[in-house]
């Protein structure tokens, strides 16, 4: 099953409201992925929580950083600047592995 684009759109909005209320790991996103398509092929899944996360830190209202496992979600002062590395790396998309949180920018508060 491929996922349409408009399927695509309402999760970046799911994700966008997810973010807007708290930090969101990296991975939550694929976890969301899974249960929001359970028919896509693995995949696929990766492919869209990767344009998701990608999406939101491109156009600016949204920013990944390095930090802490829960409960505490602390992070990084400094945001991840090559966030297509974090993307591409299996380990980013685990909690076994680097940790790394989407957090809203300033001009997501405006």
């Amino acid at each position: 099953m491929k996922i349409s684009q408009p399927e695509i759109e309402s999760f970046t909005r799911q994700v966008f409201y997810e973010v807007a209320a708290h930090n969101l790991g990296v991975w939550e996103v694929l976890w969301a992925a899974n249960s929001r398509f359970p028919s896509a092929s693995v995949s696929d899944r990766v492919e869209v929580a990767q344009r998701v996360v990608r999406g939101l830190t491109s156009c600016g209202v949204v920013k990944l950083y390095p930090g802490e496992k829960w409960p505490s979600h602390e992070v990084d002062s400094k945001p991840v600047k090559d966030v297509e590395k974090v993307l591409r790396d299996r380990s980013s998309w685990s909690v076994e592995g680097d940790l790394y949180w989407l957090c809203k920018t300033a001009s997501l508060l405006l």
